[in-house]
């Protein structure tokens, strides 16, 4: 009984120990900053994550994370993830998929940092009719050896084996010949003319 008893403090105190050592995280926040992230359709109107859209090959969505810090910090970093097949690619934004994006100075309590990405569904992917997410994720840390780090899914999409409608394929300007210029306008005509003059001199001087 007493072993018990023993097994139980000590249990007791070892989770007090966990609590008090390891800081705590909800959804969006951790105990030395927290980070906060949006879907968008079309860059104005924006849904909470996580977001359940169904996408379509090739189809441009947003994505906005905001990452504040609660305390004083030393580095505060984000990223981009995704598991797996490559699904999403960055049109334009901070970054591009696990990039690292790091505030590396010291920082304030309340010092902020919003980035947005623009994206869309690969128009390659292999990864259809099927559910995939992107992820979310950032580090605070307070010095070399504590930190926090807080991750979610920003959008859980529905990928559909279908191409986009809005989907413009990525155009080649390059002419297949770098060497080759455009004719002058009317540069055939003229060749066909001078063609038909030599053969009516020819044919007089054949006359006479």
């Amino acid at each position: 009984m007493k072993n018990v008893r023993k097994l139980i403090g000590i249990s007791i105190l070892t989770l007090i120990l966990l609590i008090c050592y390891f800081p705590s995280a909800t959804a969006g926040e951790c105990d030395y900053g927290s980070m906060y992230a949006w879907y968008s359709i079309d860059g104005e109107i924006w849904e909470n994550a996580t977001a359940h859209p169904t996408l379509k090959l090739g189809e441009e969505f947003f994505v906005k994370a905001t990452v504040t810090s609660k305390t004083e910090l030393l580095v505060m970093s984000m990223r981009l993830h995704e598991f797996g097949t490559p699904v999403f690619e960055v049109i334009d934004g901070a970054s591009e998929i696990e990039e690292r994006l790091e505030c590396a100075r010291n920082l304030d309590p309340e010092d902020n940092f919003t980035y947005i990405w623009e994206l869309r569904v690969r128009p390659n992917t292999t990864w259809t009719n099927a559910y995939a997410p992107l992820e979310v994720l950032s580090q605070f840390n307070i010095d070399s050896e504590y930190d926090c780090t807080v991750s979610f899914d920003v959008i859980a999409a529905y990928i559909e084996d279908e191409l986009w409608e809005g989907y413009i394929g990525d155009s080649d300007t390059t002419p297949e010949n770098g060497n080759e210029t455009p004719g002058a306008p009317g540069f055939e005509l003229l060749v066909i003319m001078c063609s038909i003059v030599i053969v009516l001199l020819s044919k007089k001087r054949q006359i006479h």
